[in-house]
Formats: structure tokens, C-alpha cells, sequence
């Protein structure tokens, strides 16, 4: 293998390599005879709602022996395994962990069993990079950058590096190794991130006060602020018809980003600026190969606090949860290509020039 030795991941199993939660659901509904959605799974535990009932399906041995990967799983793990280190954590009941290392090893062959861990303390790993649908695994970890997996009961998690798609944590873990595509004579995609309240929709607005940087607004449910509002049915169609390049959950509201208003931009040889999360950035990277720079929006903790307690609007619970954010989205500094502050003046005009200078 061509990886980098010293490039650590870490990645969970049941629902980030294996089918678990909508397998357990497929089977209950077999049973039933009625058809249960994934969707209704809004959070970990028991709900009080009939889907519980597929936690019973976790206690027999035939689950463990017949539990398929997620599609694409396999092609995934080989691809990263050419990159990096990779190591497995999973648990299980005891009684099932023997059925748990054969199940893997029929599905996915090439992995070496001797990287496969048992176990739920995944905080006691030491990784550049973990993978998991769990929130609660990624809290407390002092690895150098926690990475969720998107999956229904964790839409209401705000701030933490998270991804949707496998390719884009292929690209997340090429770029924390240096590698991107050349496309220096190509208009870019200026992915503009950093904590709320760290100013990052002023920064994009300084920026694109210049003609040559189109200001890319994103779609939103939520109320206020200067995206474009819609209904959480229009949201919905608009993500069928194809409008989005990419769309994410934050502070419980659906945020798209608009593909062809960037593609009008970088058509007409300006350059696109717009204010996302990571999984934005990595869909960027993605679509736009040699195009996209992250921009990450640096500012004290504190003055971020207190921005976010200022802003109207806000339900407590996401008040709660944007400040909560703000020290895993600060380990996003990590991926980013420059680190913007503000002058002394609060003005952007010394971190305007720099970008500048990147095109």
C-alpha cells in the first residue's frame, strides 16, 4: 500500500460501515407487515414510538450473521486503507463480537482483522481523524478532528465537522495531508467557515463588495439573517430536483447550497464566495477539483458567545447548541487554507488583500 504511515483514522462500524439501524428496521417491518421510516429515528435511545421495537433484533445472533454493509462501504474502506492507517472500533454485546469480526471479514476481506478493535472507550485512541454516526463518541475526544456521520437521529447536532457521503471524507482526510488539485489559473469557490458568531457572513460580505466576488446566499428554513428563506417543503423539493450541491442540517434547520448560481459565477470568470460547514466545503472540493479554498473565520471564544446571545431570534435550545459548537467547530481551523481575522478596526481589508493575493 502507497498510504502515509503516520496518518492515523479511526472509523466506527454499525451505521458508517454496516447497515444497522435501517437493516433492524427492514426486518420489523417484514414482520409487521408495515412499512417504518428511518426518519421517525430523530435521536439515540427509546423513543416511545413503534421503530423502538427494532432494538429487539440487536439480541439475535442471526442479525450479526447476516448484516449488510452500507452501499459503497466496501470501495470506501479500500480507497482509505491506500491513504492511511486505518483502524476499526466497534461494540457489540460480548456474545456477539465473534459474529461481528467474521461478518466483517466476509464483507470486507482485505482488511487486516489485527486493526479491528472491540470496544466502546474510542476516546482512548490516539488518531489524526474518527469517523462515527454517534455524537456522544465524538464528545471529549481528543483526537485532532472529530468527524460525524450524518444519519437521521444526529440532524440536530450543530458545529461538528460532518460529512454526508464517503467521498467527501476521502477529501476531508487529502486535504489534512496536503493534497489538492492544481487549479490556480481557475476562478474559485471561497468556502467561508469558522464558529457562529465568529462574523464569517461579515467577512463574505467585505469580500464581495468587489465586483470579481459574487456573495453565493444559501438556501435556509430558518428565519432572519440574509439567506434565502423557504419553506420546508419548497427546501425539500428544491434537494429533489437537484438545486443543491449539497445540503446540511444546523441548529435543527436545513441549510443548500445553490449549484448553479456558482456555476453562472465561475462561468462568467468570477469568483464564488459563499458561508458553509465542512460538508459544504468538502462537496465543493468534490464538484470543483483544484477550485475550492477555505477560508476559516478566526475570533475569541468569548466575543463569539456573546454575538451568538445577542442575536434575535434564536430558540434556546439553538442558542444552546451553537455555543456548545463552537470547540469542535474550531478544530475545523485544521482544514482550512487561511485563517481570517479581523483588523483591529473590525474592518477585513488586511484579510481581503490576502485573498486577493490567492488568485
Amino acid at each position: 500500500m502507497n498510504h502515509i504511515r503516520n496518518f492515523e483514522v479511526i472509523l466506527d462500524v454499525d451505521d458508517v460501515l454496516l447497515d444497522c439501524n435501517r437493516y433492524a428496521l427492514t426486518l420489523l417491518s417484514q414482520q409487521d407487515g408495515v412499512p417504518y421510516s428511518i426518519d421517525r429515528i430523530t435521536d439515540w435511545g427509546l423513543l416511545g414510538i413503534p421503530e423502538d421495537r427494532r432494538l429487539d433484533f440487536l439480541m439475535a445472533r442471526e442479525f450479526y450473521e447476516q448484516q449488510p454493509a452500507l452501499p459503497g462501504a466496501a470501495g470506501f474502506l479500500k480507497d482509505l486503507c491506500e491513504i492511511a492507517n486505518v483502524t476499526i472500533m466497534t461494540a457489540v454485546y460480548p456474545q456477539f463480537m465473534g459474529e461481528r469480526i467474521r461478518r466483517l471479514g466476509e464483507l470486507f476481506p482485505f482488511f487486516p482483522q489485527e486493526n479491528i478493535i472491540m470496544g466502546r472507550r474510542k476516546e482512548m485512541l490516539q488518531a489524526d481523524v474518527i469517523l462515527d454516526d454517534g455524537v456522544h463518541n465524538l464528545y471529549g475526544s481528543g483526537l485532532t478532528l472529530p468527524v460525524l456521520f450524518r444519519q437521521p437521529w444526529n440532524r440536530h447536532v450543530s458545529g461538528i465537522c460532518s460529512i454526508n457521503y464517503y467521498n467527501e471524507f476521502l477529501s476531508l482526510v487529502q486535504i489534512m495531508q496536503g493534497k489538492k488539485n492544481d487549479g490556480s489559473r481557475l476562478p474559485k469557490v471561497f468556502c467561508i467557515v469558522g464558529p457562529s458568531g465568529s462574523g464569517k457572513h461579515e467577512f463574505a460580505r467585505a469580500l464581495c463588495e468587489d465586483p470579481d466576488y459574487v456573495h453565493i446566499r444559501t438556501c435556509t428554513t430558518a428565519s432572519g439573517g440574509t439567506n434565502h428563506r423557504v419553506s420546508p417543503e419548497e427546501f425539500q423539493a428544491m434537494a429533489q430536483t437537484g438545486c443543491f450541491l449539497e445540503t446540511t442540517y444546523y441548529g435543527c434547520q436545513r441549510y443548500g447550497l445553490p449549484k448553479d448560481e456558482i456555476d453562472r459565477t465561475l462561468a462568467s470568470g468570477r469568483h464564488a464566495a459563499a458561508v458553509m460547514d465542512i460538508s459544504g466545503c468538502m462537496a465543493v472540493h468534490n464538484h470543483y477539483p483544484g477550485q475550492s479554498v477555505i477560508l476559516y473565520v478566526e475570533r475569541d471564544k468569548r466575543a463569539c458567545i456573546e454575538a451568538i446571545l445577542m442575536k434575535k431570534g434564536l430558540e434556546r435550545r439553538e442558542t444552546v447548541d451553537r455555543i456548545i459548537s463552537y470547540d469542535f467547530e474550531e478544530k475545523n481551523k485544521i482544514l482550512a487554507d487561511r485563517i481570517i481575522t479581523a483588523d483591529p478596526d473590525g474592518s477585513y481589508s488586511s484579510a481581503i488583500s490576502l485573498v486577493h493575493e490567492m488568485v
